[in-house]
């Protein structure tokens, strides 16, 4: 096929909107830098180009790309033809691609590095981001006495084995970067607490620990300073009293934007003054970000990575955590660390040794009792965190009360359980404050009223998708005359903020509701911890209504009863379900729009084509760090 031919059809997949008009357009200016450019060319641009889009940070030309999109395409038909080997060598004899194996840089747009093809900036930030893993994958030196008598006063004995936030306490305290992953409710920030409460004991300073807490979003640095907060509650018990209040914030805000540029005031060549920083939800955080957080942050400080590695991945390209957390079941200590863990106090069981264990999973801890989950719910979590899907399957189709499964659903059917489920919250609303009873006390209870249900969907548009579903259950709730939504800002509408607005002290992803105390004028309350956070609806910018919310929006929430809706699209993976579910505190209503998509959900990986893994283990082999 002629190059202007191959163009020409990837004008008719972006009309048939299997392609973007920016993917046609890079495809095009590729070719303009190469008028020679075989067909081969154009086309590997163009998916390039959409595959950015979708999180993937390259193409990886060993993997099959039809997989990559919905069956039945004419563009997946066409990529099921392709033999991977000659695309390779095809694209190899291309002028416009850098192989850094064979060439020098002369500032091409996009490399071909092995079978792996990147956007040029995605590879220079995989690059950076290998560099500064690597110089971090050395030991502290401690005195480990006092580590010890440090860990055994934040952890007291107990007789279940393995104290595993103890043992994580241990890991991080032994590096300059540590991972701490573990699914809901298994104590990441628990452990957290007591790391710092141990970094304070052994500090012999001048100055004091130079502390922060960061996350991804507002909503979820908020959200880990109360935690964190509370957890450090339970310290005075063991006598630590922690003084410093530690900031919380985002990581846009730790660097430093910078107004219509992607760089930050915070660099390499103008560091962060911290000692230690802790990022929470860090499966939220994509590559570009997480490589300027390492570069920002000096490389004798502490930096430990909370998160859950089977959630979604970031929404923006990479996967930065999961690729990180690879095999962390087997966590695989090697002699001279298990030596150093048991000088500490640890017996170190046979399963968790492997004297050929990467430098990275020396760096490593894994969570796996979860305090949250009881029964079914954590039957299910546990069976599918174990590759057990054929049970975590058979849970569903049971008689629990816990979990149910409705396929097919219909609208009717999903509005009718919006409908229950919102009606205490409603009624409270109506009902007002008691006699006895404080208005930020009553407005408190119903905003924990709604949050005991939540719909959520993998979906913004289309007929399953959030926008529609919400209207839905607006229009129900209207004629069953709970609300009254003549007017946009109706008493009762929950909302969620969607724009940053850090001058009120709202992020993107909070969620709140219009209320009005009695004989005052309408306003948007949020509950923050205990508190009660009010702000006029003239202030707000961005917002939307909140009965349902897309599953990436609830990441690090809890609802006592969530609705999941699974839809018939590619979007429905296991990372979404199982991210879904493991929002439910006590109750998961699973909602099919057809019969066999939770087994087909479970078993399409939402896996990103990325490069991160393989390069860090050959820079680790390189550098052999100890």
């Amino acid at each position: 096929m002629s190059t202007s031919s191959m163009l020409a059809r990837i004008d008719n997949w972006v009309a048939g909107a299997e392609l973007r008009y920016l993917d046609a357009a890079f495809a095009r200016f590729i070719v303009s830098l190469e008028p020679e450019a075989s067909a081969t060319v154009a086309l590997c641009a163009a998916l390039l180009s959409q595959l950015e889009s979708r999180g993937h940070t390259c193409i990886d030309l060993d993997l099959p790309l039809h997989s990559l999109f919905e069956s039945g395409q004419s563009l997946a038909a066409y990529l099921h033809t392709l033999d991977p080997a000659e695309l390779c060598h095809e694209l190899a004899a291309a002028q416009s691609l850098w192989l850094p194996e064979h060439q020098a840089d002369a500032g091409q747009p996009w490399i071909l590095h092995g079978h792996r093809l990147y956007l040029r900036r995605y590879y220079h930030y995989q690059s950076q981001l290998v560099r500064s893993i690597v110089a971090r994958l050395v030991d502290v030196d401690v005195d480990e006495a006092r580590l010890a008598q440090a860990l055994a006063r934040m952890f007291p004995a107990h007789d279940e084995g393995l104290d595993e936030q103890k043992l994580a306490c241990a890991i991080a305290m032994l590096g300059r970067l540590s991972l701490i992953t573990g699914g809901p409710g298994t104590g990441k920030t628990y452990t957290v607490a007591r790391l710092l409460a141990i970094l304070h004991l052994l500090h012999g300073g001048e100055r004091p620990l130079r502390i922060a807490l960061a996350a991804p979003t507002g909503k979820a640095a908020a959200r880990l300073k109360q935690s964190i907060s509370k957890a450090m509650g339970g310290l005075h018990a063991a006598g630590v009293e922690l003084e410093a209040d530690i900031p919380a914030m985002t990581l846009h805000r730790l660097l430093g934007t910078r107004l219509h540029t992607r760089r930050f005031v915070h660099d390499a060549a103008h560091p962060l003054p911290l000692d230690v920083l802790i990022v929470d939800e860090a499966s939220m955080v994509h590559l570009e970000m997480m490589m300027h957080v390492l570069a920002a942050l000096p490389v004798q400080a502490r930096i430990v990575l909370l998160g859950d590695k089977d959630q979604l991945a970031s929404v923006e390209a990479g996967s930065v955590l999961s690729d990180l957390c690879m095999e962390a079941q087997t966590h695989g200590y090697r002699p001279e660390k298990v030596a150093q863990l048991e000088r500490l106090g640890f017996k170190i069981p046979k399963c968790m040794r492997d004297e050929q264990a990467s430098p990275l999973l020396q760096h490593r801890a894994m969570l796996s009792r979860s305090q949250r989950f009881q029964g079914d719910l954590a039957t299910w979590t546990q069976a599918l965190q174990q590759g057990h899907d054929e049970q975590a399957l058979q849970l569903f189709a049971g008689a629990s009360t816990v979990l149910r499964a409705y396929e097919p659903c219909s609208p009717a059917l999903l509005v009718q359980l919006a409908v229950e489920g919102y009606r205490p919250y409603l009624e409270r609303l109506r009902d007002g404050p008691a006699v006895d009873e404080s208005v930020q006390d009553w407005m408190l209870d119903v905003l924990r009223l709604f949050d005991r249900l939540r719909l959520l969907s993998a979906l913004r548009g289309g007929e399953w998708g959030v926008a529609a579903i919400n209207r839905g259950i607006e229009a129900a709730l209207a004629q069953a005359g709970w609300i009254a939504p003549q007017n946009p800002w109706y008493i009762g509408r929950p909302l969620m903020i969607t724009q940053n607005q850090a001058e009120i002290d709202l992020y993107n992803g909070d969620i709140g509701m219009v209320m009005s105390a009695p004989g005052e004028s309408a306003r948007v309350y949020f509950a923050q911890g205990e508190h009660l956070h009010s702000v006029a609806i003239a202030r707000l910018a961005e917002t939307e209504t909140a009965y349902a919310m897309t599953v990436h929006k609830s990441q690090g929430s809890e609802f006592a009863h969530v609705v999941l809706i699974l839809p018939d699209s590619p979007a429905l993976t296991r990372e979404l379900i199982y991210t879904g579910v493991t929002r439910a505190q006590t109750q998961v209503s699973l909602l099919s729009v057809r019969p066999g998509l939770l087994r087909e959900g479970l078993a399409r990986r939402s896996r990103r084509h990325s490069g991160l893994a393989p390069a860090l283990q050959e820079a680790m082999q390189e550098e052999s760090p100890c």
